[in-house]
């Protein structure tokens, strides 16, 4: 991870990358943490669902639960989400959505 002034930046692949910010009602703080944790996903992970499985536990453990989270290339969802805890962002081709219910 590369940091700015209020730019965050990460390497991918030899890659400097920023996610792309959709929509979000997160705390700064919880939106580090999913940015930081998308990034390590696609480093670990080369599934989806494996991605979207380790955010959400690492959300559970540090917000509590019920976080539920997307992970993929292309989807249209529809949802309820807690008030200001709700994040969708993209990270090159990957869209990532993350809420708690």
């Amino acid at each position: 991870m590369i940091e700015g002034e209020d730019i965050k930046t990460f390497v991918l692949d030899g890659k400097e990358i920023k996610p792309n910010l959709i929509k979000h009602d997160l705390t700064e703080e919880m939106k580090e943490r999913a940015y930081d944790l998308a990034f390590l996903s696609l480093e670990k992970f080369a599934v989806e669902k494996d991605m979207a499985d380790y955010i959400q536990t690492k959300f559970d453990e540090a917000y509590e639960p019920s976080w539920q989270c997307v992970v993929g290339k292309d989807f249209a969802v529809s949802l309820s989400h807690e008030s200001e805890n709700f994040i969708f962002f993209s990270i090159e081709n990957t869209y990532f959505l993350l809420f708690k219910v």
